[in-house]
């Protein structure tokens, strides 16, 4: 097995997307959803998470670039960045052992209509208790590539890698969810591909969900609920 526990190293690359040649300004109020294209600077990545109570959105850290304003594809502003954190070079060895996190927590603007609907009808449900686990069936959801379903194969220090269609980039910050009776719940969200040492095999991996909300709190404590 080329990924022996903490002792073999796993190419990982980042997938924030750059952007050529963004669209102007939309005039009608943009709507703000879980698996949507958002802007950050020169960078384009998905959005992740969505509470419309608090109007907070959820992507990756590594996202963060620019002027710390977020847009929607139409390059219309919908929050900015309050929180990020992200400790790992874009590419290179990860070990099973070290510890990785990567997120980015958005306010969305005031006045701009908010859902936690993706594209594809389902309601992205937040449930802390429902963890990533070996063979777990979990989909994602990315912009550039849409939603593709696969399942868990390794488990990390605060991530996890499932297999399925590799991501792209600009799926960055998309959420990870699994299937529990007729809901649908955040497990992860996307930070990129592994690929192994022999470079025959690339999956995707994320951030777990209970990592990303474990360190936001410690960060800044108060920012979303208990």
């Amino acid at each position: 097995d080329v990924y022996k526990r903490q002792i073999t190293t796993i190419v990982a690359v980042l997938c924030a997307l750059p952007v050529a040649n963004p669209a102007s300004a939309h005039a009608d109020p943009p709507l703000v959803y879980p698996g949507m294209l958002i802007y950050q600077g020169s960078l384009s990545c998905t959005l992740g998470f969505v509470d419309p109570g608090l109007r907070v959105g959820i992507t990756a850290g590594h996202c963060v670039n620019g002027d710390g304003i977020v847009r929607n594809g139409d390059f219309a502003a919908i929050g900015h960045k309050i929180l990020a954190h992200d400790n790992r070079p874009p590419e290179g060895p990860v070990y099973e052992n070290e510890y990785t996190i990567d997120y980015e927590a958005i306010s969305i603007d005031d006045g701009l209509p908010v859902n936690d609907v993706m594209a594809n009808g389902q309601r992205l449900e937040r449930d802390d208790t429902v963890t990533p686990d070996i063979g777990m069936p979990v989909c994602r959801t990315g912009f550039t590539t849409g939603d593709a379903c696969g399942s868990v194969t390794r488990l990390g220090n605060g991530w996890f890698r499932f297999n399925g269609p590799v991501i792209a980039k600009g799926d960055s910050g998309g959420p990870v969810y699994t299937h529990v009776g007729d809901r649908t719940v955040l497990v992860g969200i996307i930070r990129g591909f592994m690929t192994s040492q022999s470079g025959d095999d690339v999956q995707s991996w994320a951030m777990s969900w209970q990592s990303v909300i474990k360190q936001l709190r410690e960060d800044r404590k108060g920012l979303l609920p208990a």
